[in-house]
């Protein structure tokens, strides 16, 4: 092979390494997944497209900014840098950003650190919402509380009026009577709280 062979040999393997990391930006700049970097300062000075739509930002708005201003609590961001200076890699770490608006979003956070001859350079942070989740288990626990408290109201009810109560469960066909039900219509325990269908 002659100089000029290898030279058309190592632009063509140059042009294919260019397409691949264009594809490879491409693909990181514009994937669905929130990513950015931050320094050893706590400064944002990279993010992609879907970290900037997460929260509302634009390039110039966010990169550049302290990452805890982003953090509702501060003390979670300062947790969390604190453990990528000191190389622990983090996995679904629960954080909750601010967004643009004022917005809550719940996140969890999967972060390691860029270190070159033990200086940390900057964290590499993929961010997942789960504001959804979180709003979701909240409406959750919230009508789990209210049916506790109703239980709890319609217990005492029945007890301030020394009311007689029974459940039937449809799937076994038992009815099953309280012990006042049960002084109510004259049963004896002997009688069974239980009736097969």
């Amino acid at each position: 092979m002659d100089d000029k062979d290898k030279l058309a040999h190592i632009e063509k393997e140059n042009e294919l390494l260019t397409q691949k990391l264009e594809k490879l930006s491409d693909f990181i700049e514009n994937g669905s997944l929130p990513l950015h970097w931050v320094d050893g300062e706590g400064i944002i000075i990279w993010a992609n497209q879907a970290e900037l739509d997460l929260l509302g930002y634009t390039k110039e708005e966010y990169i550049g900014t302290p990452i805890s201003i982003h953090h509702k609590d501060a003390s979670v961001i300062q947790d969390i840098l604190h453990r990528l200076v000191n190389n622990e890699t983090l996995r679904d770490f629960p954080a909750v950003l601010v967004c643009k608006d004022g917005s809550d979003k719940y996140v969890t956070i999967n972060s390691n650190a860029l270190f070159r001859d033990d200086v940390f350079i900057h964290s590499r942070c993929f961010t997942k919402d789960v504001t959804v989740l979180v709003e979701e288990e909240k409406r959750k626990n919230k009508l789990l509380r209210l049916l506790e408290e109703s239980e709890e109201r319609l217990r005492l009810a029945v007890q301030a009026t020394n009311l007689g109560t029974w459940d039937w469960d449809y799937e076994t066909g038992k009815i099953i009577l309280s012990d006042q039900a049960m002084t109510i219509l004259d049963l004896s325990v002997e009688f069974g709280i239980c009736f097969a269908r």
